[in-house]
């Protein structure tokens, strides 16, 4: 009911659910599933996986490229290109104005408050929870990098491994292994492999 109602002269969409793609006019190539689903697509070069009610909602003409699957993924995902979200709310991103591209989030609220963070790769159940505008990171593990917000070029795999990082002195910090650098919020140049490794530290340097 109401899918496509805006719809011109676009072609080769599929669309299935009340109100989804209803602003589309000229996109095409779109898989759009799920109520309200890429409801503020409207043209583009498209080419949008979008599966889940509400999933990919606010996304424009800048949308290009993306698979959004679960309810709310992509949700305030304005603009940005070529992301891979599954799962619940997972790169739902924050109010308005985000253009992030090029990341991969596995997860429940995977990446959940993404902005304008590119090339990073997110794996796990709440999983790089407070990542906003951070870039080229990879976080692997429920709970990892929970606090991790700007900072960039993390490598943290194992649950809950840098789960207390928020500063961008950490950048390029390497903990993997459960609990690895948990505590750590603003160490420098730290590399921590192993189970509970750097637990405690928080601000240890070059280690």
């Amino acid at each position: 009911y109401q899918a496509l109602t805006a719809f011109t002269t676009g072609h080769s969409n599929v669309v299935i659910g009340y109100q989804t793609g209803d602003a589309i006019t000229t996109s095409a190539y779109n898989t759009l599933i799920g109520n309200g689903a890429g409801g503020a697509m409207t043209g583009g070069d498209g080419q949008n996986v979008v599966i889940g009610r509400n999933a990919g909602d606010s996304a424009t003409t800048a949308m290009v490229k993306c698979v959004y699957i679960g309810n709310d993924a992509g949700g305030q995902m304005d603009a940005g290109g070529n992301n891979t979200a599954v799962g619940f709310a997972s790169m739902e991103g924050a109010s308005t104005g985000n253009d992030a591209a090029n990341n991969v989030a596995v997860g429940y609220q995977s990446a959940i408050a993404i902005t304008d963070g590119d090339n990073n790769v997110v794996i796990g159940s709440q999983a790089g929870l407070a990542l906003t505008t951070g870039n080229q990171n990879v976080i692997v593990g429920k709970g990892a990098g929970y606090g991790v917000t700007t900072q960039d070029e993390l490598v943290l795999i194992g649950q809950q491994a840098g789960y207390g990082i928020n500063n961008d002195d950490s950048d390029g910090s390497v903990f993997i292994g459960w609990d690895s650098g948990y505590s750590n919020t603003s160490g420098i140049g730290n590399l921590g492999i192993g189970y509970e490794t750097f637990k405690n530290s928080t601000n240890g340097d070059y280690n």
